[in-house]
């Protein structure tokens, strides 16, 4: 992202292809937040209490690192 808006600086009459750029992206990094909260949802109806024993067993985990 950050090339992006080096080049709108840079070359203003590329700001529409690059503002285009920018705006996949987002859509891109949306969609991957979107499915990792999808495999969240999955995976705690098939483990029950998975965060929760793990959280148990080894105190001060942070999510990331228990699944």
């Amino acid at each position: 992202m950050k090339d992006n808006l080096e080049k709108i600086k840079k070359y203003p009459e590329l700001f529409i292809i690059e503002f285009r750029h920018l705006v996949l992206h987002l859509k891109k990094e949306s969609a991957e937040d979107k499915g990792w909260e999808v495999f969240k949802s999955y995976f705690t109806e098939v483990h029950n209490n998975f965060d929760n024993k793990t959280k148990a067993i080894a105190d001060g985990i942070s999510e990331k690192e228990y699944i």
